[in-house]
């Protein structure tokens, strides 16, 4: 998480974010190791068979206004090579979640997207597109809907 001019904001985006996550059944978060600078949060997907272990990455900033978010200030994550901890060699995909402050609410662009080629197989993109989307219930299901498409791509 970047640190921002005022103290707090940092930290209740954070908590907004785990306010949001959490709302989903399926979801729940965990702080990423301090070694991995490229995600704030590793994110579960829940799977009815318990071995199966699907996660992906969140990165969290937290701006006071929507204004920041018209004028393109947001500060912004250089997506490189994330690895999801110490006992894993894969790629993640990783998420960017916004909040502002003086609303609660909350927006999110893919940093490294989970796709499917062509071929069937999975791939992570960087998008050129720096939107972001408004983050509510039918999005967390979208999201949730394609890293799991990410995964069964992997099998």
């Amino acid at each position: 998480m970047k640190s921002s001019e005022i103290w707090y904001i940092d930290e209740r985006a954070e908590q907004l974010a785990i306010v949001y996550i959490t709302r989903h059944a399926d979801l729940s978060m965990l702080p990423a190791s301090e070694d991995n600078g490229a995600v704030d949060y590793l994110v579960r997907i829940r799977h009815a068979d318990t071995h199966v272990k699907r996660v992906f990455g969140v990165q969290v900033i937290g701006v006071l206004t929507r204004d920041l978010i018209k004028t393109n200030s947001v500060p912004t994550v250089n997506s490189t090579v994330h690895t999801v901890a110490a006992d894993s060699e894969e790629l993640l995909p990783i998420c960017e979640l916004l909040f502002v402050m003086e609303t609660d609410e909350g927006f999110y662009r893919w940093m490294d997207e989970p796709t499917i080629t062509a071929a069937g197989q999975a791939s992570l993109q960087h998008p050129t597109d720096a939107t972001y989307y408004p983050l509510d219930s039918d999005a967390l299901d979208n999201i949730v809907a394609m890293v799991n498409r990410w995964y069964d791509a992997h099998s």
